[in-house]
């Protein structure tokens, strides 16, 4: 987590060699491909929400 001009970022990896976080099976589906090169940083906004009806999933 990092706060930056009364923002709060949390920031977390999606690599396989990267350490264990509590997102577990979340996947995060992008409306068009996603081009990037080896160690360009990727920035954005994605919003999502508990799922009333099962709290195990989230609605985007």
């Amino acid at each position: 987590r990092r706060k930056r001009n009364s923002f709060l970022f949390i920031l977390f990896c999606l690599s396989p060699g990267a350490g264990y976080t509590h997102w577990k099976q979340t996947v995060f589906y992008f409306p068009d491909y996603v081009t990037t090169k080896q160690d360009e940083v990727l920035e954005g906004k994605y919003s999502c929400k508990v799922n009333l009806e099962n709290t195990v999933c989230i609605n985007r």
